[in-house]
């Protein structure tokens, strides 16, 4: 599982922890968090956090 949002302040916050606590035998990816604000420049911050978590193309 990959988890990515857009939050106001909070992030990614306990939703790993919850997802893992839900689906044990779930890998669960490093996430992408981004600031509401932020959402419009964060184009250039997707491609290098999925080169990180292998899934770049």
């Amino acid at each position: 599982m990959i988890p990515f949002c857009t939050s106001g302040s909070s992030g990614l916050s306990g939703t790993v922890d919850t997802i893992e606590g839900l689906e044990p035998d779930t890998l669960v990816t490093v996430g992408l968090s981004v600031k509401g604000a932020d959402a419009f420049g964060a184009a250039d911050d997707i491609p290098q956090w999925l080169d990180e978590i292998g899934l770049a193309q």
